[in-house]
């Protein structure tokens, strides 16, 4: 049985400071409870206990080696779609 999401809820993953930020400020205006993780494994355990409505993820975390492995676990795991915001070098 999938459990339903909480609406007021957003995820932010990323282990950059200024980028949490900007995200949080973004979400704001959106969501009433903005959840911030800094790792994947982090991010895997917040999203399964707050069932956030949306996760924006970096692909680049520190405790993942490739960047599949916590978009698919959160996928498969915990029944989330994922968008990424990828960064354009």
């Amino acid at each position: 049985m999938v459990q339903e999401r909480d609406a007021s809820k957003a995820l932010i993953v990323d282990d950059e400071p200024h980028i949490l930020r900007a995200v949080r400020n973004a979400l704001s205006a959106d969501f009433s409870d903005v959840l911030e993780a800094t790792t994947a494994q982090d991010a895997i355990d917040l999203a399964a206990a707050q069932r956030p409505a949306v996760v924006v993820l970096d692909l680049a975390l520190p405790d993942r080696s490739r960047s599949e492995e916590h978009t698919s676990e959160l996928q498969s795991r915990l029944h989330l779609v994922c968008r990424l915001l990828l960064e354009k070098k």
